[in-house]
């Protein structure tokens, strides 16, 4: 038995075959089961192993989204915590040590008026040198306009008491 030439058509198909037979294996490639696979995946379209493919990259998708919103969250959240370390933090502690300032100078001269006793016009005298330092390391921390208003006004509010105590001192 002689076999002749094997002769090709157009569609570049082997004679006898039919062109849409081969058209399939020149997109992809068989799978062993005989499914066509999606060229460059390695894995048959419609397949339970293309399947589960989609389903892992899936889920790689949510986890690698969840990992950026979480990136986001904690620098948010560090941000917050240098912003409250830095500022907020030292400005609350200096209106804490006016407050305790004004504190003991009120209680320092309600103790003077009320037993004309020399120690606490002394301590409310000590308290009101105490002051000025006082409202300059609120003055200093004081960031935004808000706040240095804010400080303004208390400055403003502390210089009424003051001139306020000095006239009920010297009415004893």
């Amino acid at each position: 038995m002689t076999s002749g030439p094997v002769v090709t058509g157009s569609s570049g198909s082997a004679a006898g075959q039919p062109a849409a037979t081969a058209a399939p294996a020149a997109a992809g490639r068989a799978s062993p089961s005989g499914a066509d696979e999606a060229p460059g995946r390695g894995l048959a379209a419609g397949t339970v192993g293309g399947l589960m493919w989609r389903a892992v990259a899936a889920i790689v998708l949510v986890i690698v989204l969840a990992g950026g919103a979480g990136v986001a969250a904690v620098s948010g959240q560090h941000a917050a915590l240098r912003e409250l370390s830095g500022h907020l933090v030292p400005l609350r502690l200096a209106n804490a040590q006016l407050r305790a300032v004004l504190t003991d100078a009120g209680r320092d001269l309600r103790g003077y008026l009320l037993t004309g006793d020399a120690e606490f016009l002394r301590a409310h005298t000590d308290a009101s040198a105490r002051l000025a330092p006082a409202v300059a390391a609120l003055r200093q921390r004081a960031g935004t306009a808000r706040e240095r208003a804010a400080v303004a006004q208390q400055s403003r509010l502390s210089d009424a008491w003051w001139a306020e105590a000095g006239r009920q001192r010297q009415v004893t």
